[in-house]
């Protein structure tokens, strides 16, 4: 049978040009790519624009013209960097930021609306704090030079962090993929302090295909 499609979520350009191979990649690496391949992918924007007013539909209507393209699974990934100062309203209300949390509530207003779960395959992953956050953990340029650094509690400004040890401007939309080819993952998955996000990546991917080849979908994280 031939692969099934990943519908993959993300926020702008640069993540559209460098999230599907870090994606194809990692499927390979967790023996996935027999049975989802990645399609073209939609770029929908930061966790502001997705949920607010209080609401989520432009999420919720954003899943459901992914949903047209008949995939075996959607992966949403949006960046964790949100500002502190800022919190996010949802339909439940105004909460702080937490990963876990809000991936939690957005993966149920996917199943309560839109069938994620028994129609098709859903995924929701932050990345913490930033994408950028995995390229200078994993990156054979950058990684031995930040080991030992808490990437995914500390502040905002992995951008920054790279344009400073290259000493050059970091342009998302061409670097971003650039660097993200490099990603070696075995050090990623192994770098201490843990880089959990990247963990709950490879996890999430795990869920989907197990999901698609044994025919029962699921909405994660439940």
């Amino acid at each position: 049978m031939a692969p099934q499609e990943l519908v993959l979520m993300v926020e702008g350009e640069g993540d559209a040009n460098a999230v599907p191979g870090l994606i194809t990649r990692l499927l390979a690496h967790v023996g996935g790519d027999a049975v989802l391949r990645t399609g073209k992918p939609m770029r929908v924007g930061d966790i502001y624009s997705l949920v607010n007013n209080a609401s989520e539909q432009r999420f919720l209507k954003l899943l459901q013209v992914a949903t047209k393209r008949k995939p075996g699974a959607v992966l949403l990934l949006l960046d964790g960097d949100t500002k502190a100062k800022h919190p996010i309203h949802t339909s439940e209300g105004k909460q702080s930021f937490c990963a876990a949390q809000l991936g939690r509530f957005l993966a149920k207003r996917a199943k309560d609306e839109t069938g994620a779960g028994v129609q098709f395959s859903f995924a929701v992953v932050f990345a913490r704090q930033e994408f950028e956050s995995w390229l200078l953990a994993g990156c054979p340029d950058f990684a031995d030079r930040t080991q030992g650094k808490d990437l995914e509690t500390g502040p905002r400004g992995a951008s920054e962090m790279i344009s400073e040890l290259t000493k050059r401007a970091y342009r998302k939309p061409q670097n971003q993929p650039e660097y993200t080819r490099k990603l070696d993952f075995d050090r990623l998955l192994k770098r201490q302090p843990k880089m959990r996000s990247f963990h709950r990546m490879e996890h999430a991917l795990c869920e989907l295909v197990d999901a698609v080849r044994n025919g029962r979908h699921v909405c994660t994280p439940a």
